[in-house]
């Protein structure tokens, strides 16, 4: 009984780390005495499968299966054998067609099981999602045992909590992949993002606010703190931060969101504005508390030429010239720049102007300029 509560424990341990399963597949294994084991997955879409952790089974034999028997496999032929919690054994295909040895003359048993020895076995479906199966199976040799209503109803109770634990593993997968989707949003960003826990200590930033924060000119990050260089600036951003932590905590409704951070180098002063986070949110990390938004007013615009022939339609020369434009430059600066002549400029300037529909440098600047928040350098 011991063994199987610290079983449930591993169970349960896997759900929050993934790797591991094998573990709980080999103490599975070890408790069933069986010859081998294994968790896999079933995308019955692509007729493939794909290894968490197969014990015992020769890998020349998971290829086998993944090029033939995942298609010619009799058990997965009927849909009531493959609901998520009910055991099967080497008798159940016996017992659902009423044909008691027809398991045993099924080219699957013949030409994969026997072979390897895998005479009685013990399985279940743990998972079942978007035509993806997860499924684990034991096996013993010919020589062995048959699994006892004993093992059976054993393993039928660790399999309830096989498969809460896997569908944690799962939900908790599908939030890991959609965070780091707005993580790789959130780093393509072209101002710097910084967020803070409960302790107020930075968690996570982006590209950006690293570049930032390496410089020390102004703003770095010094023994689990955010830090302003200047003994003014910082107090008022300590200030701003414990204030918006008081709101994420409920504790107040409204204070101030802004400041300007001024830099020893002499350097236009970062604007760093601070918001709180909801309490209970889905789309960051849920111990983070407040976020900081950092831009830079030294920052050069670099607009991507590819960014600017998918944006305007606009041919290489004249997305390079525009490129050009957009660092501020002259028209005869942004030429020479493009090693173009000056009358051939303004006529690609021209077109761009029709292509944009900006009517003078200024306006295609402005236009140009507002989408550099969503454009990565």
């Amino acid at each position: 009984m011991e063994k199987t509560h610290q079983l449930i424990d591993k169970i349960y341990a896997a759900a929050l780390t993934p790797s591991e399963w094998p573990s709980v597949v080999q103490s599975l294994q070890s408790l069933f005495n069986a010859h081998a084991a294994g968790i896999y997955t079933l995308d019955t879409t692509k007729n493939s499968i794909t290894q968490l952790k197969l014990q015992g089974i020769d890998e020349s034999y998971i290829n086998s299966y993944r090029n033939y028997f995942v298609d010619h496999n009799p058990w997965t032929r009927v849909n009531e054998l493959q609901n998520p919690g009910k055991i099967r054994t080497d008798q159940s295909l016996d017992q659902y067609y009423n044909t008691p040895g027809l398991y045993r003359k099924t080219d699957y048993f013949n030409e994969w099981l026997e072979p390897q020895d895998f005479y009685y076995s013990l399985g279940t479906n743990l998972l079942s999602h978007d035509n993806i199966n997860t499924k684990f199976c034991m096996y013993r040799p010919k020589l062995g045992r048959s699994f006892s209503k004993q093992n059976i109803t054993t393993f039928r109770h660790l399999s309830r909590h096989m498969m809460r634990s896997m569908e944690m593993t799962q939900r908790l997968a599908i939030r890991d992949s959609q965070l780091n989707d707005v993580f790789h949003l959130i780093d393509r960003l072209n101002f710097g993002i910084v967020f803070l826990d409960e302790r107020l200590a930075p968690m996570q930033i982006n590209h950006a606010a690293n570049d930032i924060v390496s410089c020390a000119d102004g703003l770095n990050i010094k023994n689990g703190s955010i830090l302003a260089s200047h003994k003014a600036d910082d107090e008022k951003l300590s200030s701003l931060v414990q204030s918006a932590l008081e709101i994420h905590r409920g504790q107040r409704e409204t204070g101030p969101c802004s400041i300007n951070v001024y830099r020893p180098s002499g350097k236009r002063p970062y604007c760093v504005n601070v918001f709180p986070l909801p309490q209970h949110n889905h789309s960051f990390p849920e111990s983070a508390a407040v976020i900081l938004f950092i831009s830079d007013p030294e920052q050069a615009p670099v607009v991507p030429v590819d960014y600017l022939q998918q944006r305007y339609h606009l041919t290489l020369s004249e997305a390079r010239l525009t490129q050009y434009l957009c660092k501020e430059r002259t028209l005869k600066e942004a030429a020479e720049h493009a090693g173009l002549s000056y009358e051939t400029a303004r006529g690609y300037l021209k077109i761009v102007f029709q292509k944009t529909g900006a009517r003078r440098q200024a306006e295609l600047l402005r236009l140009l300029l507002s989408d550099q928040v969503f454009i990565a350098h």
